[in-house]
């Protein structure tokens, strides 16, 4: 859904690492601009990553938490 007031996109990554399903949206409300980002992560379902899914989900968690900083 694309308004002038909401934008919104959407991707898969799957097939590798972690399968994920991320949505980005852009609100707009006159001069405030607010952005959601939705995320669904689980393991993928091949080996070596399935193994290794809990610590990818800790460098996934640190990486977001840097990225969320780094915008206020």
């Amino acid at each position: 859904m694309t308004t002038p007031e909401l934008r919104e996109w959407a991707w898969n990554g799957h097939g590798y690492r972690l399968a994920e399903k991320t949505a980005v949206v852009v609100h707009r409300h006159g001069d405030e601009v607010r952005l959601t980002v939705r995320s669904l992560t689980r393991a993928a379902p091949q080996q070596p990553w399935r193994a290794v899914y809990p610590l990818l989900r800790i460098v996934q968690q640190i990486v977001r938490r840097r990225y969320l900083r780094s915008l206020d």
